[in-house]
């Protein structure tokens, strides 16, 4: 069976933020986060040729080391990987209002 979840708000992600990582005391970012961080890190794995050596061992140290869920992941690969400080710079940028 396919499905899909929506969790939090798309449209406004600095809004969204305290919302996605507090809600249900954190339970639901921990869970999605550690889904995404799965494929996150294949993801990497296979980038590992295109990617500097000392990124990629970050990004794998930050993805190997992650029991906390979505923040490491946002603000320690995914942002740095496009090129943004914090997550907060990129939420800026993806967020459409």
């Amino acid at each position: 069976m396919d499905g899909a979840l929506l969790y939090a708000t798309p449209w406004n992600h600095i809004e969204a933020e305290k919302f996605a990582f507090e809600y249900g005391w954190g339970f639901y970012s921990w869970v999605v986060g550690m889904s995404v961080n799965k494929i996150v890190m294949n993801a990497v794995k296979k980038m590992r040729n295109n990617l500097k050596p000392e990124d990629y061992d970050r990004y794998m140290t930050v993805l190997t080391q992650n029991w906390t869920g979505l923040q490491p992941i946002e603000n320690d690969v995914v942002g740095p990987m496009y090129g943004y400080k914090t997550r907060f710079d990129y939420y800026k940028d993806s967020t459409v209002l």
